[in-house]
């Protein structure tokens, strides 16, 4: 009498029962030929891998719990969706009158955005320059270039790729604030990085 194979298309060189098909040593749901952890025990929950759940584990540490962290990988600091995945980031940098070196205070802020970036890979930026209204137009436009010029070559030299970002100089067209006083003057006076996949 031939016996009957009900699972024909088992895992290649995988263990299989009377019937054909492939062993589930630990009845958790994996099979044994894809189950890293084969000794679960009886009931639990388990992962993809058979590997039982702790429900309390939260390795990224973002307030998401493994079990329903889509992200677990988030780095510390990063606010993060109810899924754990990254909350997109942004930067500002403000610039004296004339100058396009940016201040040591800015440091962190850059810091944490080279880590997205790292983090993230299908971000790419945009960093934009931008002036207040004083001065010629073409030197706005010039010195605007420069700035984002500037944080780009600062951002590459921290270890993110040079085809994900891009700079741009916008000169005195793009306001942030009004230029009819020294206060908004101040604003206008930027850099603003805007992300995109």
């Amino acid at each position: 009498m031939q016996m009957v194979v009900k699972c024909p298309t088992s895992h290649a060189g995988a263990k299989v029962d009377a019937n054909g098909c492939c062993l589930d040593s630990d009845n958790d749901g994996v099979k044994d030929f894809a189950d890293i952890c084969p000794t679960s025990p009886a009931g639990s929950k388990v992962d993809a891998k058979g590997c039982t759940i702790n429900f309390d584990i939260d390795s990224d540490k973002d307030g998401v719990k493994d079990f329903a962290d889509l992200c677990p990988a988030t780095p510390v600091g990063f606010a993060v969706d109810t899924k754990g995945c990254e909350i997109s980031t942004n930067l500002k940098i403000y610039f004296d009158t004339n100058k396009a070196n940016i201040k040591e205070q800015y440091e962190n802020d850059i810091a944490k955005f080279v880590l997205f970036m790292k983090a993230f890979p299908s971000y790419k930026a945009e960093i934009g320059g931008h002036t207040d209204s004083r001065g010629e137009t073409s030197k706005n436009k010039a010195l605007s270039q420069k700035r984002a010029d500037s944080l780009k070559a600062k951002i590459i030299e921290d270890g993110v790729s040079a085809n994900r970002l891009s700079a741009v100089g916008y000169g005195e067209s793009k306001p942030d604030a009004t230029n009819d006083t020294k206060a908004g003057q101040d604003l206008n006076r930027r850099l603003e990085v805007n992300l995109s996949k």
